[in-house]
């Protein structure tokens, strides 16, 4: 899987597009992983901007199989 592309700058709505792509991408657990916690963590970031994005971050944290 290639690695996600620098994203810092993007809309909640863009962050989450790019995340079904590369979960749509060949990969192992753990690229999927990074490609996860990369995304909340950016998403966290813009919680106060955008308050819904909060719901997104659990929902994704959940996604996350490596965590458990």
């Amino acid at each position: 899987m290639e690695r996600m592309p620098n994203t810092s700058m993007k809309k909640p709505r863009e962050l989450l597009r790019n995340i079904e792509i590369a979960l749509e991408l060949p990969g192992d657990p753990f690229d999927y992983h990074l490609v996860l916690q990369r995304t909340c963590e950016l998403l966290y970031r813009r919680r106060h901007e955008h308050p819904k994005t909060l719901e997104e971050v659990e929902r994704i944290a959940r996604l996350d199989r490596c965590t458990r």
